[in-house]
């Protein structure tokens, strides 16, 4: 077994095993930064399918949303 260090962190690497990638999304709700408009939960929520078919379409291993139960998320 190989060991890497990447951004400080000890990695190693198995036989066979990839390095996998995906995008992550926490569903802030927050003003826009420019208008202070803020958005809908079903707004919102379309963002986040349509990013997660955008990660699809670059191939990305996978998506994730992260759970938050308070301000200001979903």
């Amino acid at each position: 077994m190989r060991i890497v260090v990447i951004h400080g962190l000890v990695v190693p690497l198995v036989e066979g095993m990839a390095m996998k990638f995906l995008p992550l999304t926490l569903i802030a709700r927050q003003p826009d930064p420019v208008t202070g408009e803020k958005t809908s939960a079903a707004t919102r929520l379309r963002a986040v399918l349509d990013s997660a078919v955008f990660a699809e379409q670059l191939a990305f291993d996978g998506f994730a949303v992260g759970e938050r139960q308070q301000d200001p998320f979903i």
